[in-house]
């Protein structure tokens, strides 16, 4: 399973995070710009992809590695919690498997309709005895 997550919206959840949060402020050397923050996740995904070709000779972005591809940026964690519920139903009851693409269309509403805590306590008790079966 992979998370995509297109780099403006990564940098700004980023940037929003670091004002928000007072634990995750930047560093005394840090810049609290977008495009500083643009430019911190190209080197960590830079530095990332160079590790991991040279640990284990892949490249951890190349999505054809991957079953299940989700798109982020419209989703909100419920979603893809759901979202990868689902698949991971549909895969157990499958003999094979194709990589599948997950997105949100632009006119969608990213927010669920179900209470999500409730929903997610659902998700987890079924993942655990999907998994202890």
């Amino acid at each position: 399973m992979y998370l995509e997550l297109d780099l403006e919206v990564s940098a700004a959840r980023i940037f929003k995070d670091r004002i928000s949060n007072a634990s995750r402020s930047v560093e005394e050397d840090g810049d609290s710009t977008i495009a500083s923050v643009q430019k911190d996740v190209r080197e960590r995904v830079a530095n990332e992809r160079k590790r991991y070709q040279k640990a284990y000779g892949v490249d951890p972005y190349d999505l054809e590695h991957f079953d299940l591809v989700i798109d982020t940026s419209r989703h909100s964690p419920q979603t893809v919690a759901l979202t990868v519920f689902d698949h991971y139903r549909k895969w157990l009851q499958t003999d094979g498997w194709e990589q599948v693409r997950e997105s949100v269309p632009l006119a969608t509403p990213t927010k669920p309709i179900l209470k999500p805590r409730m929903y997610l306590i659902c998700f987890v008790r079924t993942a655990v005895f999907s998994i202890i079966v």
